[in-house]
């Protein structure tokens, strides 16, 4: 195929804004290193992702399923905590207490210039 377009593409995926985000999701893929199904013909991964979504060579169920999955395990271990022992934990809150809350800080009184009136 010399030129991949959208119309191609939403024969398989009706919906542009879904054809986008799994067009994206199968370029990401390439760059990781999965094998692609079409010939390369020193293509970019995101015009890769589109011819084989055009030639119905990926599995598109397959390609929702992995969209909808990555974003969960990101989450979960982004919220994961990071195991401290209990040396740094206690030397963490020494650290904060010794900062100055901003309500403590002693108020500093502004300097107040009066201008003259040019004559």
């Amino acid at each position: 195929m010399a030129r991949v377009t959208v119309d191609d593409c939403v024969k398989q995926i009706p919906n542009r804004f879904e054809l986008v985000i799994l067009a994206a999701k199968r370029a990401r893929q390439l760059a990781k290193g999965d094998e692609p199904t079409v010939s390369v013909d020193r293509d970019k991964n995101t015009v890769l992702a589109l011819r084989e979504i055009a030639e119905e060579k990926m599995d598109i169920e397959q390609l929702r399923q992995a969209e909808i999955e990555e974003p969960v395990q990101k989450v979960v271990e982004e919220e994961a905590p990071a195991p401290a022992t209990a040396g740094e934990a206690v030397a963490a809150t020494e650290e904060l207490s010794e900062v100055p809350a901003a309500n403590d800080a002693a108020p500093q009184e502004a300097e107040v210039t009066e201008k003259q009136p040019a004559e």
